[in-house]
């Protein structure tokens, strides 16, 4: 069974689809697409005192495009928090930034990053949070999500707060998503074909713990060629 998202499908669509930037922006003009995108609730800024930030990647709005409300903006300044789960976009007129609704959103493209709301996904076995990373997408999806923590470390004379980050990793298969943390828990998603990938990991040196996102996308591309 395939497991391309609807959000990935369309992501594709605009990419072929996409006009001329002029065409674009006279179009948001005559409709007044941007105040729709820009209707939201403002962001609370975090304390200067943390020692890192909790973005996706980067502090700074990234200009990118998003499919929101099923319409589609490009070149638009975001940036993702991840601890508090809340895609943001700089607005020009307003004194602070907006969050978006994420029940309206079909993708984000921040940098080299693809961003999809779990809003609506019908994928099995599902964990909680609002947004996932979309690192591959064919018969198979693998998704990386961040959970972010708060950490204070308090001495005598000072307090200091920062986040923590962890990356989780997932393989969407016949509609479940499947946790993967280790290389034990990568073949056991696919176990009619479990003794081949084991040889292809060792043939080609493929180190779960260095780099786990590349080391899953080879295996599943592995698998699907196995499986044609």
């Amino acid at each position: 069974m395939l497991s391309i998202s609807p959000a990935f499908a369309q992501y594709r669509q605009d990419i072929a689809n996409t006009p001329p930037d002029g065409a674009i922006n006279a179009y948001r003009s005559a409709a007044k697409e941007y105040a729709a995108l820009y209707n939201g609730i403002e962001q609370i800024p975090y304390p200067a005192h943390f020692l890192n930030h909790p973005y996706l990647n980067t502090s700074d709005f990234v200009p990118g495009t998003i499919r929101y409300n099923d319409v589609l903006y490009k070149d638009i300044p975001m940036r993702l928090d991840l601890f508090r789960e809340e895609l943001i976009v700089r607005s020009t007129d307003k004194p602070f930034n907006i969050v978006l609704a994420y029940e309206k959103l079909g993708y984000a493209q921040i940098g080299e990053s693809t961003v999809l709301s779990f809003y609506n996904k019908t994928w099995q076995n599902r964990p909680p949070g609002k947004y996932v990373v979309l690192l591959y997408e064919n018969r198979h999806t693998v998704l990386k999500q961040y959970v972010v923590s708060y950490v204070e470390r308090i001495d005598p004379t000072k307090v200091e707060s920062s986040f923590k980050i962890q990356e989780r990793y997932y393989i969407c298969k016949d509609e479940r998503m499947y946790p993967v943390k280790n290389k034990k828990t990568l073949l056991s998603v696919f176990p009619d074909r479990a003794e081949e990938l084991g040889k292809y990991i060792k043939e080609h040196k493929l180190k779960f713990g260095k780099r786990p996102g590349q080391t899953i996308i080879a295996l599943v591309k592995q698998y699907e060629n196995l499986t044609r």
